[in-house]
Protein backbone atom coordinates (compact mmCIF):
# COMPACT_ATOMS: atom_id res chain seq x y z
CA UNK A 1 0.00 0.00 0.00
CA UNK A 2 1.49 3.49 -1.11
CA UNK A 3 0.50 6.19 0.95
CA UNK A 4 1.48 10.24 1.37
CA UNK A 5 4.90 11.45 2.61
CA UNK A 6 6.36 10.97 5.86
CA UNK A 7 7.95 13.44 8.27
CA UNK A 8 11.21 14.52 6.92
CA UNK A 9 13.05 16.84 9.95
CA UNK A 10 14.85 19.98 8.69
CA UNK A 11 18.44 19.50 6.90
CA UNK A 12 21.84 20.11 7.64
CA UNK A 13 23.94 20.35 4.80
CA UNK A 14 27.79 20.44 4.44
CA UNK A 15 29.90 20.93 1.37
CA UNK A 16 29.81 18.07 -1.21
CA UNK A 17 31.89 15.19 -0.75
CA UNK A 18 33.50 13.10 -3.41
CA UNK A 19 33.06 9.81 -3.37
CA UNK A 20 35.81 6.73 -4.63
CA UNK A 21 34.93 5.43 -7.77
CA UNK A 22 33.62 2.00 -7.44
CA UNK A 23 34.04 1.93 -3.94
CA UNK A 24 30.94 1.94 -2.25
CA UNK A 25 29.13 -0.20 0.36
CA UNK A 26 25.15 -0.01 -1.06
CA UNK A 27 23.83 -3.08 0.77
CA UNK A 28 24.09 -4.94 3.53
CA UNK A 29 27.19 -7.14 3.31
CA UNK A 30 28.29 -5.31 0.50
CA UNK A 31 26.78 -7.17 -2.57
CA UNK A 32 23.71 -8.66 -4.00
CA UNK A 33 25.88 -12.55 -3.13
CA UNK A 34 26.05 -11.01 0.72
CA UNK A 35 29.76 -12.73 0.83
CA UNK A 36 31.13 -9.53 3.26
CA UNK A 37 33.86 -9.20 1.15
CA UNK A 38 35.95 -5.73 1.24
CA UNK A 39 37.09 -4.38 -2.03
CA UNK A 40 40.00 -3.07 -0.13
CA UNK A 41 42.46 -5.35 2.01
CA UNK A 42 42.23 -4.08 5.59
CA UNK A 43 45.23 -3.01 6.99
CA UNK A 44 46.57 -4.22 10.48
CA UNK A 45 45.49 -1.58 12.50
CA UNK A 46 43.25 1.78 12.43
CA UNK A 47 42.34 4.80 14.30
CA UNK A 48 39.08 6.30 14.57
CA UNK A 49 38.21 9.30 12.29
CA UNK A 50 35.19 10.70 14.24
CA UNK A 51 31.80 9.63 15.94
CA UNK A 52 28.27 10.28 15.15
CA UNK A 53 25.67 10.14 17.74
CA UNK A 54 22.01 9.46 17.08
CA UNK A 55 19.15 8.83 19.87
CA UNK A 56 18.71 5.43 19.99
CA UNK A 57 20.83 1.90 19.80
CA UNK A 58 21.95 1.35 16.25
CA UNK A 59 21.17 -2.29 15.79
CA UNK A 60 21.04 -2.66 11.59
CA UNK A 61 24.28 -2.02 9.62
CA UNK A 62 25.50 1.18 7.68
CA UNK A 63 25.84 1.55 3.89
CA UNK A 64 27.59 4.09 1.97
CA UNK A 65 27.09 5.96 -1.39
CA UNK A 66 28.40 8.32 -3.23
CA UNK A 67 30.63 9.96 0.11
CA UNK A 68 27.51 9.39 2.27
CA UNK A 69 27.08 6.68 4.99
CA UNK A 70 23.67 5.84 5.78
CA UNK A 71 22.03 3.97 8.97
CA UNK A 72 18.92 3.42 10.92
CA UNK A 73 18.54 3.79 14.93
CA UNK A 74 16.20 2.34 17.41
CA UNK A 75 15.30 6.21 17.68
CA UNK A 76 13.20 5.68 14.71
CA UNK A 77 15.24 7.99 12.11
CA UNK A 78 17.35 7.38 9.22
CA UNK A 79 20.19 9.18 9.10
CA UNK A 80 22.56 10.61 6.29
CA UNK A 81 26.26 11.36 7.04
CA UNK A 82 28.95 12.11 5.74
CA UNK A 83 31.99 9.84 4.99
CA UNK A 84 34.84 11.72 5.71
CA UNK A 85 33.95 14.37 8.54
CA UNK A 86 31.12 12.48 10.00
CA UNK A 87 28.63 15.82 9.41
CA UNK A 88 24.95 15.29 9.69
CA UNK A 89 23.65 15.82 6.13
CA UNK A 90 20.05 14.87 7.06
CA UNK A 91 17.73 12.96 9.44
CA UNK A 92 14.44 11.01 8.12
CA UNK A 93 11.32 10.17 10.99
CA UNK A 94 10.01 7.07 10.44
CA UNK A 95 6.61 5.87 11.90
CA UNK A 96 8.30 3.14 14.64
CA UNK A 97 11.76 1.93 15.33
CA UNK A 98 14.57 1.05 12.91
CA UNK A 99 16.56 -2.28 13.22
CA UNK A 100 16.74 -3.22 10.07
CA UNK A 101 19.98 -1.96 7.78
CA UNK A 102 19.25 0.21 4.90
CA UNK A 103 20.07 -0.56 1.28
CA UNK A 104 21.26 2.42 -1.61
CA UNK A 105 19.05 1.25 -4.94
CA UNK A 106 19.96 2.29 -8.58
CA UNK A 107 17.17 3.02 -10.97
CA UNK A 108 17.22 4.60 -14.46
CA UNK A 109 16.13 8.17 -12.83
CA UNK A 110 18.47 8.21 -9.97
CA UNK A 111 18.73 6.44 -6.16
CA UNK A 112 16.61 5.38 -3.44
CA UNK A 113 17.50 4.77 0.05
CA UNK A 114 15.48 2.40 1.38
CA UNK A 115 14.74 0.80 4.77
CA UNK A 116 12.28 -0.59 6.67
CA UNK A 117 11.08 -0.50 10.61
CA UNK A 118 9.32 -2.37 13.42
CA UNK A 119 5.69 -1.26 12.50
CA UNK A 120 6.07 -2.98 9.13
CA UNK A 121 7.14 0.16 6.83
CA UNK A 122 9.49 -0.30 4.16
CA UNK A 123 10.24 3.14 3.01
CA UNK A 124 11.58 4.75 0.05
CA UNK A 125 13.63 8.22 0.30
CA UNK A 126 15.64 10.88 -1.44
CA UNK A 127 19.34 10.29 -0.97
CA UNK A 128 20.18 13.77 -1.25
CA UNK A 129 17.31 15.73 1.09
CA UNK A 130 15.67 12.40 2.74
CA UNK A 131 12.85 13.42 1.65
CA UNK A 132 9.82 10.26 1.09
CA UNK A 133 9.20 8.86 -2.60
CA UNK A 134 7.25 5.85 -1.76
CA UNK A 135 6.25 3.55 1.10
CA UNK A 136 4.58 0.04 1.50
CA UNK A 137 3.06 -1.34 4.71
CA UNK A 138 4.09 -5.18 5.23
CA UNK A 139 1.88 -6.71 7.89
CA UNK A 140 4.65 -6.87 10.82
CA UNK A 141 8.01 -5.65 11.22
CA UNK A 142 10.56 -5.51 8.80
CA UNK A 143 14.34 -6.65 10.75
CA UNK A 144 16.33 -7.61 7.90
CA UNK A 145 17.60 -5.01 4.60
CA UNK A 146 15.37 -4.85 0.74
CA UNK A 147 17.24 -6.68 -1.63
CA UNK A 148 17.40 -5.24 -5.22
CA UNK A 149 17.70 -6.65 -8.68
CA UNK A 150 16.76 -6.62 -12.15
CA UNK A 151 13.37 -8.65 -13.56
CA UNK A 152 11.52 -7.90 -16.39
CA UNK A 153 12.52 -4.73 -17.29
CA UNK A 154 12.49 -3.51 -13.70
CA UNK A 155 14.38 -2.98 -10.76
CA UNK A 156 12.72 -4.61 -8.04
CA UNK A 157 13.39 -5.45 -4.01
CA UNK A 158 12.60 -8.08 -1.90
CA UNK A 159 12.69 -8.06 1.57
CA UNK A 160 11.53 -10.33 4.87
CA UNK A 161 9.13 -9.66 7.38
CA UNK A 162 7.66 -11.06 10.70
CA UNK A 163 4.58 -11.31 8.26
CA UNK A 164 5.98 -14.69 7.51
CA UNK A 165 6.47 -13.25 4.44
CA UNK A 166 9.22 -12.28 1.52
CA UNK A 167 7.61 -9.49 -0.30
CA UNK A 168 8.53 -8.10 -4.17
CA UNK A 169 8.26 -4.51 -4.85
CA UNK A 170 9.11 -2.51 -7.63
CA UNK A 171 11.87 -0.58 -7.17
CA UNK A 172 10.48 3.39 -8.48
CA UNK A 173 7.36 3.05 -7.69
CA UNK A 174 6.78 0.48 -4.28
CA UNK A 175 3.99 -1.55 -6.18
CA UNK A 176 3.61 -5.07 -4.69
CA UNK A 177 4.39 -7.51 -7.22
CA UNK A 178 4.35 -10.95 -5.52
CA UNK A 179 5.09 -12.19 -2.10
CA UNK A 180 6.00 -15.60 -0.92
CA UNK A 181 4.81 -17.06 2.19
CA UNK A 182 7.11 -18.95 4.79
CA UNK A 183 6.08 -21.10 8.11
CA UNK A 184 7.46 -18.50 10.10
CA UNK A 185 9.15 -14.99 11.14
CA UNK A 186 12.07 -14.00 8.47
CA UNK A 187 14.31 -12.13 10.30
CA UNK A 188 17.62 -11.85 7.71
CA UNK A 189 18.21 -10.42 4.10
CA UNK A 190 17.53 -12.11 0.93
CA UNK A 191 20.82 -13.45 -0.43
CA UNK A 192 20.67 -12.99 -4.74
CA UNK A 193 22.01 -15.43 -7.42
CA UNK A 194 21.37 -17.33 -10.00
CA UNK A 195 21.04 -21.27 -10.03
CA UNK A 196 21.40 -23.68 -13.10
CA UNK A 197 19.89 -20.51 -14.93
CA UNK A 198 17.05 -19.31 -12.56
CA UNK A 199 17.98 -15.84 -10.79
CA UNK A 200 16.69 -16.79 -7.31
CA UNK A 201 16.31 -14.99 -3.87
CA UNK A 202 17.87 -17.24 -0.84
CA UNK A 203 16.42 -16.49 2.79
CA UNK A 204 16.55 -18.50 6.02
CA UNK A 205 13.23 -18.24 7.69
CA UNK A 206 12.26 -18.80 11.54
CA UNK A 207 10.69 -22.12 10.39
CA UNK A 208 13.80 -23.81 10.14
CA UNK A 209 14.01 -24.00 6.07
CA UNK A 210 16.23 -22.27 3.57
CA UNK A 211 14.11 -20.99 1.26
CA UNK A 212 15.20 -20.53 -2.70
CA UNK A 213 12.54 -18.81 -4.30
CA UNK A 214 12.66 -17.99 -8.41
CA UNK A 215 12.32 -13.83 -8.45
CA UNK A 216 10.44 -13.89 -11.70
CA UNK A 217 7.31 -14.54 -10.08
CA UNK A 218 7.71 -15.79 -6.42
CA UNK A 219 7.33 -19.49 -6.98
CA UNK A 220 9.04 -21.74 -4.80
CA UNK A 221 12.19 -23.45 -6.37
CA UNK A 222 13.22 -25.64 -3.59
CA UNK A 223 12.78 -25.67 0.83
CA UNK A 224 15.22 -26.75 2.60
CA UNK A 225 15.27 -28.09 6.42
CA UNK A 226 17.88 -26.95 8.51
CA UNK A 227 18.20 -27.81 12.62
CA UNK A 228 16.36 -24.92 13.50
CA UNK A 229 15.12 -21.66 13.19
CA UNK A 230 17.70 -18.70 11.09
CA UNK A 231 17.47 -15.25 12.22
CA UNK A 232 20.70 -14.59 10.08
CA UNK A 233 21.53 -14.30 6.47
CA UNK A 234 22.60 -16.23 3.92
CA UNK A 235 26.00 -15.58 2.02
CA UNK A 236 26.06 -17.61 -1.28
CA UNK A 237 28.71 -18.23 -3.84
CA UNK A 238 29.11 -20.87 -7.01
CA UNK A 239 26.07 -22.30 -6.56
CA UNK A 240 26.42 -22.92 -2.42
CA UNK A 241 25.02 -21.10 0.66
CA UNK A 242 26.27 -20.76 4.16
CA UNK A 243 24.19 -20.12 6.88
CA UNK A 244 24.25 -20.33 10.68
CA UNK A 245 21.53 -21.70 12.97
CA UNK A 246 20.10 -21.41 16.47
CA UNK A 247 20.54 -25.34 16.55
CA UNK A 248 24.10 -24.73 17.04
CA UNK A 249 25.47 -25.09 13.20
CA UNK A 250 26.34 -23.94 10.57
CA UNK A 251 25.41 -25.48 7.40
CA UNK A 252 26.87 -25.50 3.39
CA UNK A 253 24.00 -26.29 1.40
CA UNK A 254 24.00 -27.09 -2.65
CA UNK A 255 21.33 -24.98 -3.95
CA UNK A 256 21.17 -26.70 -7.34
CA UNK A 257 20.09 -30.15 -5.72
CA UNK A 258 19.15 -28.88 -2.21
CA UNK A 259 21.44 -30.99 -0.37
CA UNK A 260 23.35 -30.23 2.49
CA UNK A 261 27.33 -30.66 1.52
CA UNK A 262 28.24 -30.38 5.38
CA UNK A 263 26.88 -29.06 8.84
CA UNK A 264 29.45 -27.80 11.39
CA UNK A 265 27.67 -28.41 14.94
CA UNK A 266 29.24 -25.85 17.31
CA UNK A 267 27.20 -27.87 19.87
CA UNK A 268 27.54 -24.98 22.34
CA UNK A 269 25.54 -21.86 21.51
CA UNK A 270 23.40 -20.42 18.49
CA UNK A 271 24.85 -18.77 15.51
CA UNK A 272 23.11 -15.10 14.65
CA UNK A 273 26.39 -13.88 12.73
CA UNK A 274 25.94 -13.99 8.82
CA UNK A 275 29.20 -15.40 7.45
CA UNK A 276 31.86 -14.11 5.34
CA UNK A 277 32.68 -16.62 2.57
CA UNK A 278 36.32 -16.38 1.03
CA UNK A 279 37.95 -18.59 -1.23
CA UNK A 280 39.17 -21.00 1.06
CA UNK A 281 37.27 -19.80 4.31
CA UNK A 282 34.13 -19.12 6.14
CA UNK A 283 34.58 -16.77 8.96
CA UNK A 284 31.28 -16.52 11.70
CA UNK A 285 30.60 -15.32 15.01
CA UNK A 286 29.05 -17.30 17.65
CA UNK A 287 27.17 -16.85 20.78
CA UNK A 288 29.76 -19.01 23.29
CA UNK A 289 32.06 -15.64 22.12
CA UNK A 290 34.30 -16.91 19.62
CA UNK A 291 34.53 -16.20 16.27
CA UNK A 292 35.26 -19.28 14.09
CA UNK A 293 36.65 -19.89 10.59
CA UNK A 294 35.37 -22.94 8.74
CA UNK A 295 36.78 -24.97 5.70
CA UNK A 296 34.73 -23.21 3.06
CA UNK A 297 34.21 -27.28 1.32
CA UNK A 298 34.02 -29.48 3.94
CA UNK A 299 33.09 -27.38 7.33
CA UNK A 300 36.06 -28.47 9.04
CA UNK A 301 37.12 -25.71 12.32
CA UNK A 302 40.67 -24.36 11.36
CA UNK A 303 41.01 -21.55 13.98
CA UNK A 304 39.31 -19.92 16.83
CA UNK A 305 39.26 -16.39 18.24
CA UNK A 306 37.36 -15.84 21.76
CA UNK A 307 35.98 -12.44 22.71
CA UNK A 308 35.18 -11.46 26.16
CA UNK A 309 31.07 -11.80 24.88
CA UNK A 310 28.84 -13.25 22.10
CA UNK A 311 29.86 -12.44 18.33
CA UNK A 312 26.80 -11.52 16.76
CA UNK A 313 28.27 -9.08 14.28
CA UNK A 314 28.95 -10.27 10.93
CA UNK A 315 32.97 -10.40 9.67
CA UNK A 316 34.39 -8.93 6.73
CA UNK A 317 37.29 -10.46 4.52
CA UNK A 318 39.93 -7.92 3.29
CA UNK A 319 42.80 -9.16 1.95
CA UNK A 320 44.50 -11.47 4.66
CA UNK A 321 42.64 -9.91 7.87
CA UNK A 322 38.92 -10.09 8.63
CA UNK A 323 37.05 -7.28 10.80
CA UNK A 324 34.08 -8.22 13.02
CA UNK A 325 32.47 -6.71 16.29
CA UNK A 326 31.39 -8.37 19.72
CA UNK A 327 29.24 -7.76 22.66
CA UNK A 328 32.05 -6.84 24.59
CA UNK A 329 32.15 -3.60 22.42
CA UNK A 330 35.19 -4.13 20.67
CA UNK A 331 35.66 -4.09 16.85
CA UNK A 332 38.78 -6.74 16.17
CA UNK A 333 40.65 -7.26 13.35
CA UNK A 334 42.07 -10.22 12.92
CA UNK A 335 44.40 -12.16 10.92
CA UNK A 336 42.70 -14.51 7.96
CA UNK A 337 44.89 -17.20 8.13
CA UNK A 338 45.16 -18.01 11.79
CA UNK A 339 43.00 -16.27 13.43
CA UNK A 340 45.56 -13.91 15.78
CA UNK A 341 44.60 -10.65 17.02
CA UNK A 342 45.98 -7.43 14.68
CA UNK A 343 44.15 -4.98 16.44
CA UNK A 344 40.92 -3.89 19.03
CA UNK A 345 39.23 -1.24 19.51
CA UNK A 346 37.21 -0.65 22.86
CA UNK A 347 34.03 1.43 21.60
CA UNK A 348 32.13 0.31 24.74
CA UNK A 349 28.54 -0.76 23.68
CA UNK A 350 27.77 -4.17 22.00
CA UNK A 351 28.53 -4.01 18.09
CA UNK A 352 26.13 -6.65 16.40
CA UNK A 353 25.88 -5.13 12.75
CA UNK A 354 28.55 -5.94 9.89
CA UNK A 355 30.80 -3.00 9.14
CA UNK A 356 30.79 -1.37 6.18
CA UNK A 357 34.37 -0.51 4.37
CA UNK A 358 34.71 2.03 1.50
CA UNK A 359 38.15 3.54 0.00
CA UNK A 360 40.23 4.11 3.14
CA UNK A 361 37.16 4.11 5.88
CA UNK A 362 35.47 1.08 7.68
CA UNK A 363 32.24 2.34 9.70
CA UNK A 364 30.74 0.56 12.19
CA UNK A 365 27.33 1.02 14.68
CA UNK A 366 27.32 0.14 17.79
CA UNK A 367 24.52 -0.49 20.43
CA UNK A 368 25.08 2.78 22.49
CA UNK A 369 23.29 4.76 19.45
CA UNK A 370 26.58 5.83 17.64
CA UNK A 371 28.10 5.21 14.43
CA UNK A 372 31.81 4.98 14.49
CA UNK A 373 34.64 5.81 11.45
CA UNK A 374 37.83 4.26 11.18
CA UNK A 375 40.45 5.37 8.76
CA UNK A 376 42.87 2.72 7.09
CA UNK A 377 45.37 5.31 6.05
CA UNK A 378 46.49 6.93 9.24
CA UNK A 379 47.65 3.87 11.44
CA UNK A 380 46.75 4.21 15.18
CA UNK A 381 47.21 2.00 18.12
CA UNK A 382 43.51 1.40 19.28
CA UNK A 383 42.78 0.92 22.89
Amino acid sequence: MITSALAVLPLVWVLPLVAQEGADWPQFRGGPEQRGLSPVALPPAMSLAWAFKTEGAILGSPVISAGVVYTGSRDGKCYAVGLRDGAKRWEAALKAEIEASPTVVSLPTGKLVVIGDTDGLLVALDPATGAERWHFKAGDKICGAAAPFRSQGETRLVFGSYDNSMHCLDAASGAERWSYTTGSYINGTPAIATIAGVQVAIVGGCDAHLHVVDLKDGMRVRAIELSAYVASSVAVDGGLAWVGDYGNEVACIDLAGGAVKWRYDQGKSPFFSSAAVGDALVIIGSRDRQVLALDRMTGAERWSFTTQGNVDGSPVIGGTRVLIGSDDGHLYLLDLATGAKAWSYEIGGKVGGSPAVCGSMAITGCEDGSLYAFTMKEIGNGK
